[in-house]
């Protein structure tokens, strides 16, 4: 009898670890944001060449008035290593309701970068960035719909026909961040060589709300993005300031001749973003003159102007 008992409780205990384990699944599956991992599930990548390694669903605005929905996601091969082409033919998105969502027709592959990652330690009071660049891929998958709090289903066509379900809860609600002026960057090298670059912190920002800046440094061959290396780091939002060392910046220097600057301002969920105008920098210039916000030189009744605009909030 107590051998019996002993077999029973063992069963029992199974089949609880395997109800728990495919529970931690469906969490998975669904994306609940409870669940630590729960940025994206393929369900169906069993025996096929590529799988979803990421993707993410965000509200995005910017300062020249563009404001729209975006999905970005990228694929891995069996080797664990990005795509760097592309191989998906057809993508279809499909809203929590189970609706069809019309795509934009710049839906598609957004082509190969290479980034090299950093952060500011607010713990340590320090800046740590990478060592190398990473090779990565993106796609992109652009809509007008209004974001709906749910699960979204993502599904993928590759090359060969194979076809791939994804899916990603949505549980954050759309809202319009502040956008820092791109008029406020001012950015240069010192004589060391190291990068420094600054802007007006936003204001009128929730206090409830968590929030982070997000600025990148983008270099370029004869004024073109060819995709070979960018530095993007993650930054306070009361902040207001990049730094780059120079041993960091030097990776730049051997991939372009020019540098572009980008930064938003994003919630840590990343689901809503505010995007600042890009700010072309020549490295090669003596650094700009603070306030100089049309970088002619000299400081003028324009940046007079400028001022005034920039604390109306025009």
């Amino acid at each position: 009898m107590k051998k019996f008992s002993i077999a029973i409780v063992l069963t029992i205990a199974v089949l609880l670890i395997q109800n728990n384990v495919f529970a931690a699944d469906r969490e998975k599956n669904l994306g609940n944001d409870n669940y630590v991992d729960s940025a994206n599930y393929d369900l169906t990548a069993v025996d096929k060449p590529y799988s979803v390694e990421w993707w993410h669903l965000q509200h995005r605005i910017y300062e020249d008035g563009r404001d729209f929905n975006v999905s970005h996601f990228a694929i891995k091969d069996l080797n664990d290593s990005y795509v760097l082409n592309n191989v998906i033919q057809n993508i279809e998105l499909f809203d929590p309701d189970g609706n069809s969502v019309k795509l934009s027709n710049d839906t598609g592959f957004g082509g190969k970068y290479k980034s090299l990652f950093g952060k500011y330690n607010s713990d340590l009071g320090q800046w740590k960035y990478d060592e190398t660049f990473t090779q990565e891929s993106y796609y992109r998958v652009a809509f007008d719909e209004s974001l709906k709090i749910g699960t979204y289903h993502m599904k993928l066509t590759d090359i060969n026909g194979k076809v791939y379900d994804s899916y990603k809860y949505n549980n954050s609600p759309v809202m319009n961040l502040p956008i820092i002026p791109s008029s406020s960057v001012y950015a240069y090298k010192n004589e060391a060589g190291n990068f420094h670059c600054s802007w007006v912190v936003p204001e009128n920002i929730a206090s409830d709300l968590s929030t982070s800046v997000s600025a990148w440094v983008i270099a370029m061959t004869d004024g073109i993005d060819m995709g070979e290396g960018e530095i993007y780091v993650k930054i306070p939002t009361h902040m207001g300031h990049l730094f780059i060392p120079n041993s960091v910046f030097q990776k730049l220097d051997t991939v372009g001749n020019s540098f572009k600057i980008g930064l938003h301002l994003r919630t840590n969920d990343g689901s809503n973003r505010a995007y600042s105008n890009s700010i072309l920098f020549d490295a090669t210039k003596p650094p700009l003159i603070k306030g100089d916000f049309n970088r002619d030189g000299t400081i003028d009744l324009k940046e007079a102007i400028n001022a005034l605009q920039v604390i109306s909030g025009q």
